[in-house]
């Protein structure tokens, strides 16, 4: 069982609301989500049914534009996209996140997911191939000198 005085500091560091880093001046919504993306987090913290937002949120997930009256969150895999939308077609859990978001940015946002591909796994598989490896680097530091492989 919790400590009563440690369950009541808990409850009023949650119902505490978080503070809101400065916008310059005439920041976009999209600057704003993305200035303020830590405080989003910490208000939908621990919402959701089967995932939670936050969770949902900090796995490979951005804000990508503003259109209109709705965010678009671009996801870098398919995965934690269902799993937001599968949270979101819960109105108790949509509701929760656009009322963070308009707590965030100031007006009333919608939201809508996308699927995105991670740039950096993209350039992962474009890039060559790199020889060797860090023993091999070391290797070479040390005075090693690569050996030709014999032909057949």
């Amino acid at each position: 069982m919790a400590h009563p005085a440690r369950a009541e500091a808990e409850a009023a560091v949650a119902a505490s609301p978080p503070e809101m880093p400065p916008l310059p001046a005439g920041a976009s919504p999209l600057e704003a989500v993305k200035a303020r993306w830590e405080v989003l987090l910490s208000l939908v913290k621990g919402k959701g049914n089967r995932y939670k937002l936050d969770g949902l949120l900090r796995s490979s997930c951005e804000p990508l534009r503003v259109e209109g009256d709705t965010l678009v969150l671009a996801f870098g895999y398919q995965t934690y996209l269902d799993k937001m939308e599968e949270e979101l077609k819960d109105p108790r859990w949509r509701q929760a996140l656009e009322d963070a978001l308009a707590q965030v940015v100031g007006r009333p946002l919608k939201v809508s997911c996308t699927l995105v591909a991670k740039e950096k796994k993209a350039s992962r598989e474009a890039a060559p191939p790199k020889s060797g490896g860090h023993m091999v680097r070391e290797a070479t530091a040390q005075g090693a000198r690569p050996v030709e492989k014999e032909k057949p």
